[in-house]
């Protein structure tokens, strides 16, 4: 993702949908988590990937998330008991940082770090709590973050539309998710297909 599109990617989060409450979290794979968000009635899903392929960081416009699709990880585990519940008070970006403050039980914050792709959850007073890759973290330093000093690059962006970006990255998405669930349905056919020849075959 480029810079200037997470840029404006928080500018549409934090002008349309400011301190929403995280009701779930799911895990579509290793490296993707997705946070259900909620506030006033209003239901949508903020996707998180340090995938290589397909670093995302955006709102996904769906109804809901397929049993199919959502995966038990160490990482979600430790995030369901951390910040389910809570409500996220501010999104800001220090590249290549994004920095979610999140206000459950305790202060958390949850830091996106495209540069070494990794997610960390820092509490308080920085320290950490867990991550995706624990190798990163025992040569990463994230308490800089935590100088109010530090530029934020949140609102380079002055003027930005209801959600464009975030609806434009949510609609290929969902159609990359579309063709590849397809592709799998249709190897998982070829593959009954052949066992089936080949038991016929046996029999014969």
């Amino acid at each position: 993702m480029k810079k200037e599109d997470i840029n404006k990617i928080i500018c549409e989060l934090n002008k349309n949908f400011s301190f929403p409450w995280i009701k779930a979290i799911y895990s579509l794979d290793k490296y993707t988590i997705l946070l259900e968000l909620y506030k006033k009635s209003s239901k949508n899903f903020l996707i998180i990937s340090i995938k290589k392929s397909d670093i995302r960081f955006h709102l996904l416009f769906i109804s809901k998330i397929p049993k199919e699709l959502n995966t038990n990880t160490p990482f979600r585990f430790i995030l369901n008991s951390y910040i389910k519940g809570g409500q996220i008070s501010s999104i800001e970006i220090y590249h290549p940082y994004i920095f979610l403050k999140i206000k459950s039980t305790e202060y958390c914050n949850l830091i996106i770090n495209f540069y070494d792709l990794n997610i960390i959850l820092l509490n308080d007073k920085g320290k950490i709590i867990s991550s995706i890759d624990s190798k990163i973290d025992k040569r990463a330093n994230y308490l800089p973050i935590n100088n109010t000093n530090l530029k934020s690059d949140s609102n380079s962006f002055s003027d930005c539309d209801n959600f464009t970006m975030n609806k434009s990255l949510s609609e290929e998405f969902i159609n990359k998710k579309t063709e590849e669930i397809k592709k799998n349905i249709i190897k998982d056919l070829k593959k009954e297909l052949r066992l089936e020849s080949k038991a016929l075959t046996e029999k014969i």
